[in-house]
């Protein structure tokens, strides 16, 4: 919608779904920029500068994303070593649920340099915390700046240490109140949950957050954003996927931000990689 993109290929086993889900976009073309939508097996990858990878069995409501760890590791196990025979020049963004794992997975299975694989991470996760934050600072979320890092899941962790309104930081605004902002961080972290239990599955915010990172790739935009990448000796964090803002731009992430944490972020980071490192060693992973 938004016109940056020229092309877009759908790809899904299931060919008449692809076909079906072009032909409503393209009867959608007169309201947006104009696109080539086509659908195809996975050849239609083939010269793609980007490839979002959403393949995977969905969440039910009660189950944790790591819950679905082994299924869909067995699933890209399979996909992503015939997309890389396809196309081995994109740069591969992961969407698919547990997000850490899957993006990890794919950098094994691909064999791409890890810059050319990111996942979604907390771009989202982030986007809704931006957002509560405004509302309840009465602000535009445009002028909040703060992250939700480390797992895309229950053990993600706002950096209180440095989130600002504007170039104020929030704990020096009025109306700060640490049990408040607790809330709204356990908030962020469950409404994914209320939104399963409610529709089924998140679809627009995600494709939002999933859009601009594409943007930022496509236009080469060098656009910061906390997305899940493989980490070396940041924080004492190595060998593991978890979201850091990065720099995104052609290439895929460019560069890992250090950002400072407090003693307390710090621990939080660590506590993310001891719970990711456990499934992927369960999953055979890594040696």
């Amino acid at each position: 919608m938004g016109g940056e993109v020229s092309d877009l290929v759908l790809v899904d086993k299931n060919a008449d779904k692809a076909r079906g889900e072009v032909l409503d976009l393209r009867h959608g073309l007169p309201f947006v920029p104009y696109m080539n939508l086509e659908y195809g097996d996975v050849g239609a990858l083939d010269g793609m500068d980007v490839i979002v990878l959403t393949a995977g069995f969905g969440r039910q409501p009660g189950e944790s994303r790591l819950d679905l760890a082994a299924r869909n590791n067995e699933l890209f196990k399979a996909l992503v070593p015939e997309i890389r025979g396809v196309n081995s020049r994109a740069v591969y963004l992961v969407v698919s649920n547990p997000l850490d794992v899957l993006t990890y997975a794919t950098i094994k299975y691909s064999g791409l340099p890890p810059r050319k694989v990111l996942g979604s991470g907390n771009v989202l996760d982030s986007a809704r915390f931006r957002s509560m934050l405004g509302e309840y600072f009465n602000v535009d979320p445009a002028n909040v700046h703060a992250y939700i890092l480390g797992e895309h899941g229950e053990s993600s962790f706002p950096v209180w240490s440095n989130a600002f309104i504007g170039c104020t930081p929030l704990r020096s605004m009025e109306k700060y109140n640490e049990g408040e902002l607790e809330r709204i961080c356990e908030e962020v972290k469950s409404v994914s949950t209320e939104v399963i239990r409610l529709k089924g599955a998140t679809y627009y915010a995600v494709s939002l957050g999933v859009s601009r990172i594409i943007q930022a790739i496509d236009l080469n935009q060098n656009r910061v954003m906390p997305v899940s990448t493989l980490l070396t000796n940041v924080h004492g964090v190595s060998d593991v996927c978890l979201s850091m803002p990065a720099v995104i731009n052609k290439d895929g992430v460019d560069r890992v931000l250090n950002i400072p944490l407090d003693e307390k972020e710090a621990a939080c980071l660590k506590a993310s990689a001891a719970k990711l490192s456990e499934v992927l060693d369960g999953l055979g992973l890594r040696g």
